[in-house]
């Protein structure tokens, strides 16, 4: 299909192109007569969620675009569910019961009306006149009792003002990705639409609060109860160490276990110094007595000497007893004191005894007595008082040994304590770290949670335009493209013959001329006759004039089926032969009036069944249609005939049994005949005989030089 085709099925159809999206455009406007007005109001909410400060973000200026986007999905969530959808239906209700009549800014008196005529009288003694909350409550709870009762039935069915469904036709949306959330809600009553909005937005904006919030302080209580008991336990814990510490008399281990260890070196240290010092004052003073016996015949062991040396050995052991203390107390000092004055005398006693048992004189050796008594004792205060320190430190080192002994153990028990408090302090203080960022976090969500109303909703005093003139042309619009599509979809699925190039795609005869179909257009008819069979008379008429025959030129015109154009084509046959001034009679076999009877088809040629037969020029024969079974019943006659012309219908479809018809014909009979293409429409003509002769407007003839480039 061409441009030019394209043009020329619209051009065909155009009435249907125009009076059907007529008439369904006039009956969509008088269906959408009586649409109701609706009224519209909208507000605008701040939400500060993407570009608004929090406690948990200060100096980063990042923006997670995923979680805001989550966050306006969930806002929006939660102003589309359906608890703040059915609190604002029963607050809307309990706002209208309350009236004691109509008010313009509240209600429409035509609504209230129809409320107090549907509403039931249990449900108008649940008002609570000048408290709306406790009416509130009533209508709550009632509705809460079952599912079939009226208020159930008023939010969950299709109540046009109170309905879950008319309230969740509220639209949300961001406004071009800033922090902005539009809400917008039409009905048919202004006031209503307002008060709709204006309480759905007060519901929300309590509802998000709460929920933000109590998520938030759940959190914070479950840290709470955490801390609480991180505490309990590292109180515990601390408990044990004091009560360990306590019960083995530990101030600071680590300093404590230092000390011991020091103080133990030190006194090992000075314990050999003073078992060295012990040992060598011995080995002295067993030389001197020995010495002093044997050459001076001196006992220094009578009675007053020893008990010299015992008080000397008693007040030593005090002296050093005193002195291996670290830190004495002013009594101690002074006791040190004394003993070391009581020392001093009891040594001045001994060397005064001494001197009374013999006078000085010399000896062969060299050595006066005197001198060896001083030595004696000297050493025998340097014995008595390392052998007293000697006492006294290893008294020391043992008392050290036990407390080192008693120490040792305590380190492991004390680091297992210490360890365990280490490890809940460090759980108590992770509690606390996130109780701390719990707290933010709540504190956060409340700033964020303040939504601000930026627009608050209007009372709409102008109704909202119908969409009336929009549905019409959409109707007209859509009913012409179906038609449209309609047309050329019967145009694509068209199989009939039509043209004359499609009758040649068939293949099956010759094509010989082509007879138009006269409809009503203004058209040169006889011009398109005469180019349509141009072809065809002019060799009939070639074949009479050369004929050399005395005989008449047999034309047999025939076809497949019945009522194909046979007599119409022989008498346009007819016509343009007459014109040429032959001779010619046209024959016709059938039952009806003027036809011959289908028994002369048995003759052996046509001399016999026509008279004079001599005298004609032309003989034009309509015999049978090949479907008639009469028609082969003498295929002597049929050959008799010069030329053979088979009629088709171009309105028809070419189809299996004439292919078959053909195909027995041609075996039959052993003739090749040509075809008319009848009853074709005089556009399709134009590809056979050029362009149609008829009149046409400036921009017709414009369009059509243009489009087939002509």
């Amino acid at each position: 299909m061409n441009i030019y085709e394209f043009i020329n099925i619209i051009r065909k159809q155009l009435k249907w192109l125009i009076t059907l999206p007529i008439i369904m455009g006039l009956i969509m406007y008088f269906a959408t007569g009586k649409q109701a007005k609706t009224y519209s109001t909208k507000a605008t909410l701040f939400t500060a969620i993407t570009s608004g400060s929090s406690l948990d973000n200060l100096g980063n200026n990042r923006v997670d675009f995923f979680a805001s986007k989550t966050a306006y999905n969930n806002l929006i969530t939660i102003i589309n569910s359906r608890k703040v959808i059915e609190e604002t239906s029963l607050r809307l209700l309990t706002l209208h019961l309350m009236l004691d009549s109509a008010n313009a800014s509240v209600i429409s008196n035509a609504a209230l009306d129809e409320l107090n005529q549907s509403i039931p009288e249990a449900i108008k003694k649940l008002v609570v006149f000048n408290d709306q909350e406790a009416t509130y409550k009533n209508l709550r709870t009632f509705m809460a009792q079952d599912k079939s009762n009226y208020l159930y039935g008023l939010i969950n069915f299709d109540h046009p003002h109170y309905s879950y469904k008319a309230i969740s036709s509220l639209k949300t949306r961001q406004v071009d990705g800033s922090d902005i959330i539009e809400l917008s809600y039409q009905t048919d009553d202004p006031a209503l639409a307002y008060h709709t909005l204006d309480i759905l937005i007060c519901v929300f904006l309590d509802e998000y609060s709460q929920l933000k919030v109590n998520q938030a302080s759940s959190v914070i209580a479950y840290f709470e109860q955490q801390l609480r008991k991180a505490s309990a336990e590292l109180n515990n814990a601390e408990d044990r160490l004091l009560s360990f510490n306590k019960d083995n008399q530990i101030i600071n281990y680590y300093e404590q276990t230092k000390h011991i260890s020091s103080q133990q070196e030190k006194i090992e240290i000075k314990l050999q110094d003073i078992v060295m010092e012990f040992e060598a004052a011995e080995a002295i003073l067993a030389r001197l007595e020995d010495e002093t016996q044997s050459r001076y015949n001196i006992n220094l062991k009578n009675k007053e000497i020893i008990e010299l040396r015992e008080l000397l050995i008693v007040v030593n052991q005090d002296i050093a007893s005193l002195e291996i203390r670290t830190n004495l107390s002013e009594e101690l000092s002074a006791q040190k004191t004394d003993l070391l004055s009581n020392k001093i005398e009891l040594e001045n006693q001994l060397r005064h005894k001494l001197d009374s048992l013999y006078f000085y004189e010399r000896r062969s050796d060299g050595i006066a007595i005197d001198h060896l008594l001083d030595n004696w004792l000297q050493t025998v205060i340097n014995y008595e008082s390392a052998k007293a320190r000697l006492l006294a430190m290893e008294t020391k080192r043992k008392e050290f040994e036990k407390l080192f002994n008693q120490f040792a153990p305590l380190g492991a028990s004390l680091k297992r304590i210490e360890r365990e408090i280490e490890v809940k302090e460090q759980s108590y203080l992770e509690i606390l770290h996130h109780l701390g960022l719990a707290r933010l976090k709540q504190q956060n969500e409340e700033l964020m949670a303040n939504m601000k109303v930026l627009d608050k909703p209007f009372l709409p005093i102008d109704a909202e335009p119908t969409k009336r003139k929009l549905l019409v042309l959409v109707m007209a619009v859509f009913t012409f493209l179906f038609t449209l599509l309609g047309i050329f979809g019967i145009e694509l699925l068209d199989n009939t013959i039509k043209t004359p190039s499609r009758f040649e795609k068939l293949n099956v005869y010759p094509l010989a001329g082509v007879l138009p179909r006269q409809t009503k257009q203004k058209q040169d008819w006889d011009l398109l006759f005469g180019k349509g069979l141009k072809t065809l008379i002019d060799r009939i008429n070639s074949k009479v004039i050369t004929s050399d025959s005395d005989e008449p030129l047999i034309v047999q015109i025939f076809s497949h089926q019945e009522k194909e154009g046979k007599s119409y084509a022989i008498d346009q046959l007819s016509k343009a032969l007459l014109e040429f001034n032959h001779k010619l009679i046209s024959l016709s076999f059938g039952d009806q009036e003027g036809q011959l009877p289908k028994e002369k088809l048995l003759a052996s040629d046509y001399r016999t069944i026509i008279d004079g037969f001599e005298n004609y020029d032309l003989v034009l024969v309509e015999v049978p249609a090949l479907a008639d079974q009469q028609f082969f019943s003498n295929p002597v006659l049929l050959q008799s005939a010069q030329l053979n012309y088979v009629v088709v219908e171009a309105s028809r479809n070419w189809s299996k049994a004439d292919d078959f018809n053909r195909k027995q014909f041609e075996e039959q009979t052993q003739i090749k005949a040509s075809a008319i293409l009848n009853h074709t429409l005089a556009e399709n003509m134009e590809e056979l005989i050029g362009e149609i002769p008829k009149s046409r407007s400036k921009l017709r003839r414009f369009v059509k030089r243009i489009v087939v480039k002509r």
